[in-house]
């Protein structure tokens, strides 16, 4: 029976030093440790976190979690003025919030926006202003929204090397060149065609031939956007599910012939 519990125990102990599936497991006879915001990198510097993620259980991190000393984390750091880092950290024995260190420390870029409003209204659906850096959407902590008698200035944190960004706002969307001076966006006409099927669907209670007169008017008035996208076949393919009158079914097959020549 001895035995038996000092295999137990053993086995309690190595167990707890790995985080569970679904939480943090502490370990009854480990000091514990909490993380830090104030991150250190290789330089010295320091800055605070803006949002700290446990990127194997995808699990934000607060200041008031506490970790066994042993645990390893493999955590993803986020910052409102610096790049966004990866780092794998150990909890170490100490006292207090442990300091988190990592790689070195790259500085963002702002770039700024005006548009008269932060929206737009498409078909009775309202759409917000969107921004995107290398493929990834600008999260909310990375921009700042103010409001002036003319209109709304935005400004945006994107890493340094960025190229050009895009601004979206329901189906329409434009690239610009990241500059140092103000860009005004009101005027963005490129079609996401995919975002554009999507908008459609959000409008289909309204009845198949409501959805066919509005393509009609949309494809007349936007065939050079049109072109410029590799999904007008997707596009049509939805357009081919329903259901149509005599009429509806006429103008689908004008539809079909503007799109087809795409």
């Amino acid at each position: 029976m001895r035995y038996i519990i000092i295999a137990l125990m053993m086995f309690t102990w190595v167990a707890a030093d790995k985080v569970s599936d679904t939480e943090y497991v502490l370990h009854p006879h480990k000091p514990v440790r909490s993380l830090s915001f104030s991150i250190e990198d290789s330089l010295g510097s320091k800055a605070n976190a803006y949002q700290i993620i446990d990127k194997r259980l995808r699990k934000e991190i607060t200041g008031k979690t506490l970790f066994s000393v042993g645990v390893e984390l493999n955590l993803k750091i986020k910052f409102a003025t610096f790049e966004t880092v990866d780092c794998d950290v150990v909890i170490q024995p100490g006292i207090g919030a442990m300091l988190i260190k990592c790689e070195r420390l790259t500085k963002l870029r702002k770039q700024n926006f005006f548009v008269e409003k932060d929206y737009r209204v498409i078909d009775g659906a309202r759409y917000a202003y969107e921004f995107f850096a290398n493929g990834e959407r600008i999260e909310t902590h990375l921009f700042n929204k103010t409001t002036t008698k003319k209109g709304v200035d935005y400004t945006i944190a994107v890493p340094r090397f960025t190229d050009k960004i895009k601004v979206s706002c329901g189906f329409y969307f434009q690239f610009f060149p990241a500059t140092s001076r103000k860009i005004n966006i009101y005027r963005i006409k490129d079609v996401d065609v995919r975002a554009y099927i999507r908008h459609l669907k959000s409008l289909e209670k309204r009845g198949g031939s409501y959805i066919i007169n509005k393509v009609a008017r949309f494809v007349r008035s936007h065939q050079s956007y049109l072109k410029k996208s590799e999904h007008v076949e997707e596009l049509i393919d939805y357009l081919l599910s329903f259901d149509l009158s005599a009429r509806s079914s006429f103008q689908l097959e004008n539809i079909l012939r503007q799109l087809e020549d795409f």
